[in-house]
């Protein structure tokens, strides 16, 4: 049984070089958080609780 030299690692890898966050408009925030009239799970559905 032969006894095989494990393979030398590689030391960690280099870091990439530093790239300064991008911002990406996507449009008015009024318009992109408006609600819709659909019946979806902030609804309410009448399930809030009163304060007594």
């Amino acid at each position: 049984m032969e006894h095989q030299q494990p393979e030398p690692r590689e030391g960690p890898q280099p870091k990439k070089p530093y790239s300064p966050p991008r911002v990406v408009e996507y449009g008015n925030v009024a318009k992109l958080t408006r609600g819709s009239n659909g019946n979806g799970a902030d609804a309410g559905n009448g399930m809030t609780m009163m304060c007594l």
